[in-house]
């Protein structure tokens, strides 16, 4: 039943504009050490450097890949995982090892 689903529910109108408005400030903390982005901001190098990012993992592939020279030049971490971007595209069987294997050395350096 997606009525039951809808994160929506129980929240004013001033609510659920607020969260909108929230969310829509990327990169987003989604955990304790990982943050959620578009390309737009994850370019961002200094919106990036205020908020603490010390890695950039973009499964978007060349699509949306940033400079890898800026982020290095700003010390930040970079890893490029060339993922499809179509429904049904299995984006945990192909990329989730590396992806966590990244995620682990950026915790590990920390």
């Amino acid at each position: 039943n997606p009525e039951l689903l809808d994160w929506k529910d129980g929240l004013s109108p001033n609510d659920v504009m607020a969260c909108a408005q929230k969310q829509q400030d990327m990169p987003v903390q989604i955990a304790p050490t990982i943050f959620l982005s578009d390309a737009r901001n994850a370019h961002d190098i200094a919106k990036l450097k205020l908020r603490g990012v010390t890695h950039v993992l973009n499964v978007a592939g060349v699509s949306a890949q940033g400079d890898s020279i800026a982020y290095e030049n700003a010390g930040i971490a970079f890893c490029m995982i060339e993922a499809e971007d179509e429904e049904g595209y299995p984006i945990l069987a192909k990329h989730l090892e590396q992806a966590l294997l990244f995620i682990q050395k950026a915790e590990e350096n920390e």
